[in-house]
């Protein structure tokens, strides 16, 4: 168990929330050698302990580039290399994706797009790919410079990170007793310079966040056995399978937009299965089923920066499916926009619903 430690009362940042954007706010401000503290309930709703970590830069359905890719992907993964380089652990790597056509019409459509964009997409065709297990009739094709996070392993070695630098405060933040002054906050006996929320769908609880525009949207997945697929590519038709090994994949995922909980259901488990079987020519057994809820608005673009009339107040939400490729990208720009006063993004700016 993670002991909690608070040392000191004076803070430049307060981090609330331990999510994968709040986790990465905090170590990128660290980082700038400021000095942080994140308070976080773990028994808390969190989406990011339960999401699979894929890092794609192509939007299948639309087969377009995903937004900013040729920004946020290399950035992304040099964020990640570094910090588990100085954490001495592994939780990301680089990871190709097999897309298998669905049909002849989807294979030369995937064809002529690899042209426009060579960097993503190869111009080359996979046939034979696991024929035996899988239903390929047309092949498929690979989708370079993807990857993924070990979401859960990540935010576990941070948060140790963090509890033996001494900044971690383990509890439910209570916004009754914030008190904000001319530049700065209290909370408790802790001071700060400026506190900023990172609670994922919960901000939608906040009073302070309560009329922006959220629309999170309930995933589940299904971990599944699979014998004699043997891989570590990430694989796609219809939904993907992330090979995690011992013959175990992550399968998934669904998009339920009503209910707001983490309970998983039988009518997405049964979706995910229908899907699976379509898929595989081979029985699965299944292991573990979880589910999570997304941060995201309306629009699909991260909200980040402080509110007009809580100067001290911030909030940096709303990630959704492409987290893991935008929170670092992101958090490097909150940063220098709170400490060297550069523009954030107009697309992520609070201040475009307010």
């Amino acid at each position: 168990m993670i002991r909690t430690f608070v040392r000191m009362k004076k803070y430049d940042f307060i981090i609330v929330g331990q999510g994968l954007a709040g986790t990465i706010l905090a170590y990128t401000l660290l980082k700038k050698n400021k000095t942080v503290l994140v308070i976080d309930d773990n028994s808390l709703s969190s989406c990011s302990r339960v999401a699979a970590g894929n890092m794609n830069p192509i939007v299948f359905k639309r087969l377009a580039k995903s937004w900013l890719a040729d920004d946020v992907l290399l950035f992304a993964e040099k964020f990640y290399s570094e910090a588990q380089k100085e954490l001495n652990t592994n939780f990301f790597s680089k990871k190709e994706i097999i897309k298998l056509f669905a049909s002849e019409h989807e294979k030369e459509f995937w064809l002529k797009k690899a042209k426009d964009d060579s960097k993503y997409i190869s111009d080359e065709t996979i046939s034979n790919f696991h024929n035996e297990v899988l239903d390929n009739p047309v092949g498929g094709v690979l989708v370079k410079q993807a990857g993924n996070l070990h979401v859960s392993k990540f935010l576990e070695d941070i948060r140790k990170y963090f509890s033996g630098k001494e900044m971690l405060l383990e509890e439910k933040f209570d916004n009754s007793i914030l008190k904000q002054h001319e530049n700065s906050i209290t909370y408790k006996n802790i001071s700060a310079d400026k506190i900023i929320f990172c609670e994922g769908w919960l901000a939608m609880q906040n009073p302070f966040f309560a009329d922006l525009p959220f629309r999170p949207a309930k995933g589940e997945l299904l971990t599944v056995r699979i014998k004699n697929l043997d891989t570590n590519k990430i694989i796609h038709k219809g939904l993907y399978l992330l090979p995690i090994g011992d013959d175990l994949f992550i399968a998934g995922s669904t998009y339920n937009w009503n209910d707001l909980s983490d309970t998983p259901t039988e009518q997405y488990k049964n979706e995910i299965i229908e899907r699976l079987e379509k898929l595989l020519l081979v029985p699965f057994e299944i292991v573990k089923h979880e589910a999570g809820v997304r941060p995201a608005m309306q629009d699909r673009r991260p909200v980040i920066g402080f509110l007009p009339k809580h100067k001290n107040i911030g909030i940096f939400n709303g990630m959704g499916t492409k987290g893991v490729m935008l929170a670092p990208f992101f958090a490097e720009q909150f940063a220098q926009n709170i400490l060297e006063g550069k523009a954030l993004d107009d697309e992520v700016d609070v201040r475009r619903f307010l």
